[in-house]
């Protein structure tokens, strides 16, 4: 019968040749998903650039600016597509190479702490192309003046959407990063619900730097998801609680016992 392998007896190199094992087989999905993605290139860039065309007069077009722009544009949507097909499997393959050296209660609480992650950063990309970039492409198409004819290259437009989506999906991720940081020490949940009124005040901040308009309606639009994000993580962290130390660390943190014989009684 074959002995248990003990995790304790990995050196460094074999750990960061794991490591690298693992990363090269997410990388090698990711190029995988993105050269099947090619064949759908096409049909993804016009689902990102319904926004602007939404936007512009009937019969506008994208321009390139160069006889490559419009190749690269394509290898670069399909790249991208395939990198968030391929996420999960990513994923899966850190937490295989994390999940030794976790307990049991922790491995339950990261597999929920990464699915919740994927799906916030799915919510917030999907509120922002359904909410936030529509109006704001609009905004800034109207800005332009009747004289000045608006010219919109295919590779500057998938940056600026793709920036967009990568914001609004990296800022859903604030309960996420609230729960897992009061999880280990780092935060305190009775805190950070007595610093609410700071947080609503931040939330507004960044909606008026981000929102092109004064008008406080749209403001509202973008702050309200960030309130109930924060409030969401500070209950879930009061809930999840602080990480249990370790025995050992346990140990090793407790005052030493005194040392010698034991002082009489009287």
């Amino acid at each position: 019968m074959k002995e248990p392998v003990d995790e304790n007896r990995y050196t460094l190199t074999e750990h960061l040749s794991e490591l690298r094992t693992r990363l090269g087989k997410g990388l090698l999905a990711a190029v995988v998903c993105g050269v099947a993605s090619l064949a759908l290139s096409d049909d993804i860039f016009a689902l990102m650039s319904r926004p602007l065309q939404d936007a512009l007069p009937p019969g506008s077009k994208f321009v390139v600016v160069s006889p490559l722009e419009y190749v690269m544009t394509t290898l670069e949507i399909a790249l991208t597509f395939g990198l968030v097909i391929a996420s999960p499997y990513v994923l899966y393959q850190l937490w295989a190479f994390i999940a030794p050296g976790l307990y049991a209660t922790e491995q339950r609480l990261v597999r929920v702490l990464v699915l919740s992650a994927c799906s916030c950063f799915l919510l917030g990309a999907a509120f922002c192309y359904v909410v936030v970039f529509p109006f704001m492409v609009k905004f800034l198409v109207d800005m332009t003046p009747p004289e000045i004819s608006g010219m919109y290259s295919v590779n500057i437009y998938f940056g600026f959407f793709l920036k967009f989506m990568l914001g609004f999906g990296l800022a859903f991720e604030l309960p996420v990063a609230i729960v897992l940081l009061c999880w280990l020490g780092v935060l305190d949940p009775a805190a950070l619900a007595r610093g609410r009124k700071y947080a609503v005040v931040l939330a507004f901040v960044a909606a008026a730097v981000l929102t092109p308009t004064t008008d406080p309606y749209t403001q509202s639009l973008m702050a309200l998801p960030l309130i109930l994000l924060y409030e969401v993580g500070v209950q879930v962290s009061k809930l999840v609680g602080k990480r249990d130390k370790p025995a050992a660390e346990a140990t090793a943190l407790a005052p030493a016992a005194p040392s010698g014989p034991a002082p009489k009684s009287t």
